[in-house]
């Protein structure tokens, strides 16, 4: 346990792992790397860099869909103050479509 203010950190060290306890969050200032598979289990996960390189030539979007899909899939393009684009499988159409959205 260390006291940071009002707060204690609890941690715990494993042979094979580092575990933060009591809902505690992690901040890394600099750069981290991560050898071996990454697992991030939450409902958003945001990625803000420059460039993104993905060496995967698949990219799987809506991944545990069950019955009917009724959401689109695909790549929107934020433009700034122009119009959005969207690349992407339109359900109510039933293909897959390239177009400019209008916000």
């Amino acid at each position: 346990n260390i006291k940071a203010g009002s707060q204690t950190i609890t941690a715990r060290l494993r042979s094979d792992s580092l575990q933060l306890l009591n809902g505690t969050s992690l901040t890394v200032a600099g750069d981290a790397t991560v050898t071996g598979d990454l697992t991030v289990n939450g409902a958003t996960t945001t990625v803000a860099t420059t460039n993104t390189i993905v060496s995967d030539s698949l990219l799987e979007l809506g991944n545990g869909t069950t019955g009917s899909p009724s959401n689109d899939a695909g790549i929107v393009i934020e433009r700034g103050d122009s119009d959005n684009a969207f690349i992407g499988y339109d359900e109510s159409d039933d293909k897959v479509i390239m177009r400019m959205e209008v916000d």
